[in-house]
């Protein structure tokens, strides 16, 4: 963002994920990025909420929002579910799906199972969905993934050396399929940028979409939306 420009949403509420009101080469935008340094990024009940608070906003105004995506997947457990993480995932996809105004999507590091979709990566409506060379992209991390998918096959085998031998290989066929490279290859992202063109691509992306055509307020869903 420009310097001095960043001015942050609800700061102390659903921190695993940072959603801000920014300018990137003069344009106003909206930011949702996930905290890594805190949960890890995770998708929650409070942070799906605020996403789609954010989203309300910007819709309104016809702000551009900026998805920066480096999210584990949702959060589990008994809490979660009885706060309705269910709903607030889907209510935050659905807000994607209804939002007239244009987003744009980076993945900066990992972006596994639906949390990826709901974090308007692959299959949303994003204008442009880019990552980075080292992102990782698919269902689950390789590592749980592989205990997931193949642990009663590795706990068939006795001996313990060829058992770890085993599930490092099934790793690393699974991880294979989590590049960037393989998620552009099938038309899941449209780019892979260097890191360092970051913010110039994404100004080139606001540039041409500067002029673009206002939808009247009837044909925008999300104005009957609260904000709040």
């Amino acid at each position: 963002p420009d310097a001095e420009s960043v001015f942050e949403v609800q700061p102390n509420y659903g921190r695993s994920v940072m959603c801000a009101l920014a300018r990137i080469d003069g344009f106003s935008v909206g930011v949702i990025a996930n905290n890594p340094m805190y949960n890890a990024g995770v998708l929650d009940p409070e942070t799906c909420h605020k996403v789609v608070r954010l989203i309300t906003v910007c819709d309104a105004f016809n702000l551009p929002v900026i998805f920066l995506v480096d999210v584990p997947g949702f959060m589990v457990g008994r809490k979660v579910e009885h706060d309705r993480i269910l709903h607030w995932g889907m209510r935050m996809m659905q807000a994607l799906q209804l939002a007239s105004t244009p987003t744009l999507t980076v993945c900066l590091r990992k972006a596994f199972g639906m949390a990826w979709q709901a974090m308007n990566g692959s299959m949303m409506p994003a204008y442009s969905v880019y990552a980075w060379p080292g992102a990782e992209i698919g269902f689950m991390d390789p590592e749980v993934g592989v205990n997931v998918a193949f642990g009663s096959k590795l706990a068939r085998i006795d001996d313990p050396e060829a058992r770890e031998l085993e599930r490092q290989r099934l790793v690393a066929e699974v991880a294979e399929g989590t590049s960037p490279y393989e998620a552009a290859g099938t038309m899941r992202i449209d780019e892979i940028i260097d890191p360092a063109d970051t913010r110039v691509i994404l100004a080139e992306d606001l540039n041409r979409l500067a002029n673009r055509p206002l939808p009247p307020p009837e044909q925008r869903p999300l104005a009957w939306w609260p904000s709040c």
